[in-house]
């Protein structure tokens, strides 16, 4: 490789790498990529293969109700909050400072919060019975959102970890 083809890939992946995104940078619509994006179902099926048959379909149950595929998303800074809309109804609204509050929906009540994290935009639910943490990457050039769920609880043998991807709308 020449010195100058060397030179350009070096300052391409300088400019990658140093990307961080900041919390306007998150603003917006976002769709849902079927094709780049996991299923749910086989996450959830997978952290509790080891259960036991009697709790197995339990766990898987109440998981797939809470866990369900969304076809959008929105994010936006609402003053010192950021709101964060899954599909058309869900809104979800909290402190952009990390700071946590009480939040509740459906009869499950978690500690909520939101912070941006090295130009990842965390959003975290703790309960009683485990946690659940969505991390939201965007790509460098900002037109694709990636989103991380992770669930742990004490209850779960192992994590249920899945991909979403999204693609801003204009």
């Amino acid at each position: 490789m020449n010195a100058s083809l060397r030179i350009t890939a070096f300052s391409l992946l300088l400019a990658v790498c140093a990307f961080s995104a900041q919390l306007h940078d998150f603003e917006g619509r976002f769709l849902r990529e079927d094709a780049k994006s996991a299923d749910p179902s086989k996450a959830i099926d997978l952290a509790t293969q080891d259960m036991s048959f009697v709790t197995r379909p339990l766990a898987r149950d109440r998981l797939r109700k809470s866990n369900k595929p969304v076809p959008s998303l929105w994010i936006k800074e609402n003053g010192s909050n950021v709101d964060i809309g899954y599909g058309n109804t869900d809104l979800i609204s909290c402190p952009s400072n990390g700071k946590s509050i009480a939040w509740e929906r459906n009869g499950e009540k978690a500690q909520l919060s939101i912070k941006l994290q090295g130009g990842v935009l965390v959003q975290t639910f703790q309960g009683e019975e485990g946690a659940k943490r969505n991390s939201f990457q965007l790509s460098p050039d900002g037109n694709e959102l990636t989103l991380e769920t992770r669930i742990t609880s004490p209850r779960l043998p192992a994590p249920v970890v899945y991909r979403t991807v999204f693609r801003r709308t204009p």
